[in-house]
């Protein structure tokens, strides 16, 4: 069976099941994210991480998501339909080909815990609690995740307790023994690990987090990409009407010659020319484990967005993102793409 007729079907099911008589009461939403790669100069494992394509082509990718609530519970299912305009076949030059597939991105069960008002308990598989960029196109201002969001496990499988003992504070703790790499595949052989993560809002302007991820696997060939890692950020919203800042750190206990993260920061600065018009600029730097004998492997990428917002649901983006590598000096990669995004 073709990988697009299963990317159909799947998504005909998800549709079928969040429709399928009031007695559901599911609700249905998700988006469609089509991009034009006008240009990418940039080495293949780049271009793959960032989710950029070759110049001249065309991507797309969607999302489903299905929400049933009764009686105070919750059950979530979000499924990913992924590449579904690249080509089936092997590499093409630098280029790697990326199949066709359907992901599950959430399917977890929320519930109050009983006779406690403040706390709630999801079990499954859920979006990280740990970070502050969002994951999907709908919650960022820009083409593609930053360097940070890929240094950091996207979804984790096991239990989540939430407490929110006042509108302005929240803290998760998880445990759990299944997280995604950066393509959003689950890691298999994990070990039992913690998240703890806090979000406050001084204000209705002003936001802080900060978050603490284990590693205990001893299996170093995948679960050393990760390390136990820390983080902590600030957000500022419409001090200045429209604009918008957040400055993001992170910290890794990177696994020695795996190539992962030591640590990284983001800096983030929107604002809004008009009502449906924006601009959108991050910075940001990281320094990773460069394998057995190199120095540390250092890189800065910048990124700048400009954002129109035809309608309520639909945003076209125009993105330049463009990234040094320390080691080999000068400019390592360039993409610039034409994004649309529609929700519903």
């Amino acid at each position: 069976m073709k990988k697009s007729t299963l990317a159909a079907i799947a998504a005909a099911s998800v549709m079928g099941f969040g429709l399928a008589g009031n007695a559901l009461a599911a609700e249905v939403s998700g988006f469609l994210d089509v991009r034009y790669n006008a240009m990418e100069d940039m080495d293949s494992q780049f271009a793959t991480s960032l989710g950029t394509g070759e110049e001249g082509t065309f991507t797309l990718n969607g999302e489903i998501d299905v929400v049933h609530e009764a009686d105070g519970a919750t059950v979530r299912f979000d499924l990913n339909i992924l590449n579904l305009l690249n080509p089936n076949g092997p590499t093409e030059g630098d280029q790697i080909i990326l199949p066709e597939t359907v992901t599950v991105e959430q399917a977890n069960a929320m519930l109050p815990v009983p006779g406690v008002d403040i706390l709630t308990l999801t079990a499954g598989l859920w979006n990280s609690p740990f970070g502050l960029e969002g994951q999907d196109a709908t919650d960022i201002e820009f083409a593609t995740n930053g360097m940070l969001w890929h240094s950091v496990p996207h979804n984790m499988g096991g239990a989540l307790l939430t407490a929110k003992p006042t509108d302005q504070l929240a803290i998760n703790l998880g445990y759990i023994n299944s997280r995604t790499d950066t393509s959003g595949g689950l890691l298999a052989d994990r070990s039992n690990d913690m998240v703890l993560t806090a979000n406050f809002n001084v204000n209705e302007n002003i936001g802080i987090g900060v978050g603490y991820l284990t590693d205990n696997s001893t299996v170093v060939s995948v679960d050393g990409s990760w390390g136990n890692q820390i983080n902590a950020y600030v957000t500022a919203n419409d001090l200045v009407p429209g604009l918008g800042l957040s400055f993001e750190y992170l910290d890794g206990d990177a696994a020695d010659n795996q190539g992962m993260l030591d640590n990284g920061m983001a800096l983030n600065v929107s604002y809004d020319v008009l009502e449906n018009l924006g601009v959108a600029l991050r910075y940001e730097q990281a320094s990773y484990e460069n394998g057995i004998g190199n120095p540390t492997d250092d890189w800065n990428m910048g990124s700048v967005a400009v954002n129109y917002h035809s309608s309520d649901n639909c945003v076209v983006r125009l993105d330049y993102t463009e990234a040094k590598n320390d080691m080999t000096g000068g400019v390592s990669s360039q993409d610039m793409t034409i994004q649309m995004v529609h929700s519903f």
